[in-house]
């Protein structure tokens, strides 16, 4: 039979126990949530992205085609485009980077 304090031990180790769980969980949830939005935005970009450049390309000069499918100027397009790569690429970091630490975080719980 188990002392006063022995059961307040157990007691106090399972509701970290519960804790660590519900924050696990949490961090898996908000994970899937952010490749979720990851996806939807790349494809969301190239689903926007083929439908303008599906209208008005038949008659355009191939010379003026270069970047100008986002605005009317050339330089706004290669800006737009370069913006766009940018937060792709940063989105596609942050990803990495969470999946990294997720995974070292668990190594050391399973080595505890």
């Amino acid at each position: 039979m188990r002392t006063d304090e022995e059961r307040i031990k157990a007691m106090h180790l399972r509701a970290a126990e519960l804790s660590r769980q519900r924050n696990n969980r949490k961090v898996q949830i908000t994970r899937v949530v952010s490749v979720a939005a990851c996806f939807v935005l790349a494809i969301g970009l190239a689903v926007f992205v083929s439908g303008l450049a599906s209208g008005g390309l038949e008659n355009a000069d191939p010379d003026a085609l270069s970047a100008s499918i986002f605005s009317g100027s050339k330089v706004m397009g290669y800006i737009t485009v370069g913006v766009i790569a940018f937060v792709l690429g940063v989105a596609a970091t942050i990803f990495s980077y969470s999946l990294k630490t997720g995974k070292e975080r668990q190594d050391r719980e399973k080595r505890q």
